[in-house]
């Protein structure tokens, strides 16, 4: 007698949540580090150029430029005495808060790590394809297109 049930998929196993966190923690420390190394990378730079001029024309003695940009202040519509932090309560603070900032952001060493980053992730997956690359197709891959073979080998 014939079943009428279908059998089961065997059940896929996806990805491991673990490894998602593993690599937001990759993102964040390639992104942090590559901040910190062309910060500094900027000073050494500008600290060598100063003792012996070697970068061009445009930037000359005084080194690479470093353009701020103010975000703005925040001034608070009255003394701030005491802080509030969820939690442990209110902290109180020695002299009256009056404003927050200016907050300065330097748009050289943001649009550099941007670029610095772009190049740190591309090699990160140019390393990680080469390394983890399978040389035979696995279960769930598809098989290679059939070719067409001549048939007339009198041409």
């Amino acid at each position: 007698m014939r079943s009428y049930k279908m059998p089961q998929k065997p059940r896929e196993r996806g990805l491991n949540p673990v490894w998602r966190g593993v690599g937001f923690v990759i993102i964040a420390a390639l992104t942090l580090g590559s901040y910190f190394a062309v910060s500094g990378g900027i000073k050494l730079i500008n600290a060598a150029n100063r003792e012996k001029v070697f970068l061009p024309a445009p930037f000359g003695a005084q080194g690479i430029p470093a353009l701020d940009v103010e975000l703005g202040t925040y001034k608070f519509p009255r003394p701030v005495t005491q802080w509030p932090v969820p939690g442990y309560g209110p902290f109180t603070l020695d002299k009256p808060l009056y404003q927050i900032g200016p907050v300065r952001v330097e748009v050289t060493s943001l649009a550099v790590t941007v670029l610095v980053s772009l190049i740190a992730y591309g090699a990160m997956s140019l390393v990680w394809g080469i390394v983890a690359n399978p040389t035979q197709p696995g279960p769930q891959d598809a098989p290679p297109p059939p070719r067409k073979r001549r048939t007339n080998l009198a041409r």
